[in-house]
């Protein structure tokens, strides 16, 4: 029977690793090491292998294999697949290897020095895999005898270590902001404590519930649907904002501020509170930026299993560093949450821009700002003018769970963070306190919550888990995203497309202008993958259409409509079974210093039913038909839809003026766009010639 004791660590000075030092420590641990120990304790005590998740979980399975464990037994008392063995005297080397179901495989070479001060040393250690250790005394038929603990941190393949860890959520994945806002509202208007709201752009008067009868109901009808009078409208409720701040401190006013949310973070002692936060990130106009996330401490998460709280327990610390230019920085997540309960995270800004059904209908009036007047949303109606704001295709998500926290606590280091740093308005803020952990779902989707956020967190946690997700893809990435230019994510896909020969990599987005500043490293990335590729990328744009006919007297005109949809989407999936969405962009600032949040998400039942309805909404009724869960498939399916569209939208262009009201009703009955998707090209004659991680 063995257990550990309540006593000190047998060598005090194992915290040499983190800082102490002094004269003859190998020797006082020698004298130690021969006082105490017994006569028939194992010449070099005993060893004890604990297989951890990267976050110092217990594990439900693991297998330890070890070249040298005569007396290897199982060590329950320790933790679940625990094992301990029989040291002898002096050094011994050691290969350890621990397998663990939906782990990464732990691969560990080190030497144990029984009678050191320093009793484990490294000499390699797999790649994203972590270990820590503790040196005690623990009692082995009936005597006290030496022991060496090491905790071995098994990675994961998908997930961000430096993140919270994963917790199965309900989760309710939206495809348009129509769907985004009306849950919102909903949740908005039953919530009874508190509003934690985060945004990079604000417009009070923005319409969150836009019916059907839009266009019929008077300014006071639709102004009870606004973002201000819904939040308003929730007496008792602490509502607190986070807003970007740009380009302006220290009371230099910032460009977008809206004076409705101005005039509410003014007031004090009220229940709305608001900040506007600026990110002082620097960056270097041409060269890549240097500043590297600071590294978390495994040992800490081991500590905070309550198994091992009172253990005294070690690993080397390794320092990070800082890269500083010109400022380039924003804060751009898009989070809100409600009681601390459900969590809604995406790409929508809380603005007028960020509305759009799935029909992404060239002439929706629903598309019109606030002050829109009658006459000018008629005038869009009858086809006589553009929208206010172009068809825009975003995508967000509704949590249920455990993530909601760590939602909240990314918002609750801002706010606090924001407070200390006494920026803009802060003054008039008041802290709050985190409410416990929700209940955890026993069934959902494995989620976690991964944020890139600026000094002094530099967090880069959705970097690493999209450079994981990427290197363990073996039929498909799809990326649908407002920007197509991260040479650090690009990398990672292509040497994963040169390892797995069948791999296919799909994009959809926003086309370019030659003096559009981040065409250089779009181009770039482009060609690289076209000309690896031909036969396994394909890039695409999404498109609307429509035509409107003016039957005159005389002569009937016929005007064509093709309408760039802005896609504002960031959004990532892999092999039908994990999913990233958020606010961060396919660009390399929104994966080192930008203030940016994404979900993540492993779980084939919630993601390849997203990715069919994804599909088959930008290749329409029609295409969609003919999609499957083959990717080379699919990316013939995209390509002659794409074509297709391309061919009638320029005949329409072309011919449209030639036709009279009766023969353009007829052309469209067979000859129309299906779906969103058209090609896209990019031009290799960029006017910017900026650093990787500028734009």
């Amino acid at each position: 029977m063995r257990r550990v004791l309540g006593t000190p660590i047998l060598f005090a000075c194992t915290a040499a690793l983190v800082g102490c030092s002094g004269e003859n420590t190998e020797d006082t641990a020698n004298d130690l090491w021969d006082t105490i120990l017994p006569t028939s304790c194992p010449p070099g005590g005993t060893l004890s292998i604990v297989p951890l998740d990267i976050w110092g979980r217990d594990l439900e399975k693991a297998s330890i294999q070890l070249n040298y464990a005569p007396n290897l037994i199982a060590d329950d008392q320790i933790g679940p697949n625990s094992q301990s063995f029989s040291l002898p005297e002096g050094g011994t080397d050691f290969d350890l290897v621990i397998q663990s179901p939906e782990h990464l495989d732990f691969g560990l070479s080190f030497t144990v020095h029984a009678k050191s001060a320093l009793p484990l040393s490294i000499s390699s250690l797999t790649d994203g895999a972590r270990v820590a250790w503790s040196t005690q005394m623990r009692e082995s038929d009936g005597l006290d005898c030496p022991n060496i603990t090491v905790f071995a941190g098994l990675d994961t393949p998908f997930f961000s270590a430096a993140a919270a860890a994963p917790s199965l959520n309900q989760l309710h994945f939206m495809l348009n902001g129509q769907s985004f806002w009306s849950n919102l509202a909903e949740d908005l208007k039953n919530t009874q404590e508190r509003v934690t709201w985060s945004t990079w752009l604000w417009e009070s008067d923005f319409e969150l519930l836009r019916p059907t009868d839009h266009m019929e109901l008077s300014t006071s009808e639709r102004r009870k649907n606004t973002l201000m009078s819904l939040l308003e409208a929730q007496p008792g409720v602490n509502i607190r904002v986070l807003s970007n701040l740009f380009l302006g401190s220290d009371g230099v006013d910032p460009l977008f501020m809206d004076s409705e949310l101005v005039d509410r973070a003014e007031q004090n002692n009220d229940d709305f509170e608001v900040i506007f936060e600026y990110n002082e990130t620097d960056v270097d106009y041409y060269a890549p930026y240097t500043g590297t996330a600071p590294r978390w401490s495994f040992s800490d998460r081991v500590l905070a299993n309550p198994r091992y709280a009172d253990w005294n327990v070690a690993e080397q610390v390794a320092t990070d560093l800082d890269g500083l230019e010109i400022q380039a920085g924003s804060h751009h997540q898009k989070a809100m949450v409600f009681d601390g309960k459900v969590a809604y995270v995406g790409g929508f800004n809380s603005k007028g821009t960020d509305w759009d059904s799935s029909t992404h209908a060239v002439f929706d009036v629903r598309r019109m700002a606030f002050d829109a007047s009658t006459a000018e949303r008629e005038s869009v109606f009858f086809g006589e003018s553009q929208t206010d704001y172009a068809p825009r295709k975003d995508y967000g998500i509704r949590i249920d769970g455990p993530a909601v926290k760590d939602v909240e606590r990314v918002l609750w280091d801002r706010w606090e963070q924001a407070r200390d740093h006494r920026d803009l308005y802060s003054e008039n803020t008041t802290a709050f306190a985190l409410d416990p952990s929700p209940n955890e779902k026993k069934q959902g989707s494995l989620t976690q919550i991964v944020s890139t956020l600026p000094a002094p967190y530099r967090r880069q946690e959705i970097l690493e888990s999209h450079r994981k997700a990427f290197s363990q893809a073996e039929k498909y990435i799809y990326i649908e995203d407002q920007y197509f230019r991260s040479p650090i994510l690009l990398k990672s896909i292509f040497h994963r497309m040169q390892e797995v020969p069948d791999l296919h990599l799909f994009v959809v987005t926003n086309a370019l202008a030659e003096e559009d500043p981040g065409l250089k490293w779009t181009a770039l990335g482009d060609a690289l993958m076209r000309a690896h590729f031909p036969d396994r990328y394909i890039v695409l744009q999404a498109r609307s259409f429509d035509i409107v006919v003016d039957e005159g007297m005389l002569y009937d005109n016929v005007y064509a409509h093709d309408v760039p949809i802005d896609l504002h989407s960031k959004l990532r999936i892999v092999d039908d079974k994990w999913l990233s969405v958020g606010s961060c962009n396919f660009n390399n600032r929104g994966v080192l210093y930008e203030g940016e949040m994404n979900v993540e998400v492993l779980d084939s039942a919630l993601v390849k039913p997203v990715r069919e309805a994804i599909f088959s909404h930008i290749v329409g009724a029609y295409w969609s038909d003919y999609l499957s869960d083959d990717p080379a498939n699919n990316l013939a399916v995209l390509q002659d839809a794409a074509e297709y569209n391309r061919d009638v939208v320029d005949w329409w262009v072309s011919y449209a003026y030639l036709l009279d009201a009766e023969e353009a009703r007829r052309y469209a009955q067979d000859t129309w766009p299906i779906g969103f998707v058209h090609p896209v090209d990019f031009s290799s004659h960029f006017w910017w010639d900026v650093g990787p991680d500028m734009f």
